[in-house]
């Protein structure tokens, strides 16, 4: 459990939540992309913080050529933390295509290289993290969600 200190130094106990998701649509991209794609991902990490379970759906996606998870607040742009798909040279294009994998403390990248998943789940928590796919005609992105507790 985290403690977290607040006004006049009362301590409350918190407990970190252990699963995420997130919907990703073209909207929620910056800028914003018009699009018939969208998406959804969950992630469960492991009781000690130490694997990322996640499962990635898309939906009419044609030619992904990667999907991350980004540090960044909503509107904002932000650097790679983690790869759930790719990079591919050659997109995929799928109706309804699933990915699933698990991410370890040595798969953070970026500005959480040499970090803990416990950091990304803190970065989840409190909305600094969304997950952006990228295709061969939007390589900046198509879709985007942010994160949040489920």
């Amino acid at each position: 459990m985290n403690k977290i200190h607040y006004l006049m130094n009362r301590e409350v106990n918190y407990t970190l939540s252990k699963c995420f998701l997130t919907r990703l649509t073209g909207r929620e991209e910056v800028p914003l992309e018009k699009t018939d794609t969208c998406g959804l991902v969950l992630f469960r990490f492991n009781n000690d913080f130490t694997g990322l379970r996640f499962k990635l759906v898309l939906n009419d996606i044609e030619k992904l050529t990667a999907a991350h998870i980004h540090l960044g607040m909503r509107g904002e742009n932000g650097q790679v933390v983690a790869f759930l798909f790719g990079p591919v040279t050659s997109g995929i294009s799928v109706n309804r295509g699933v990915v699933t994998g698990i991410i370890v403390e040595s798969d953070l990248t970026g500005p959480l290289q040499g970090m803990s998943l416990l950091d990304l789940a803190r970065k989840m928590e409190i909305g600094n993290s969304y997950v952006n796919a990228h295709t061969e005609n939007h390589p900046n992105g198509e879709i985007r969600g942010q994160i949040k507790r489920f």
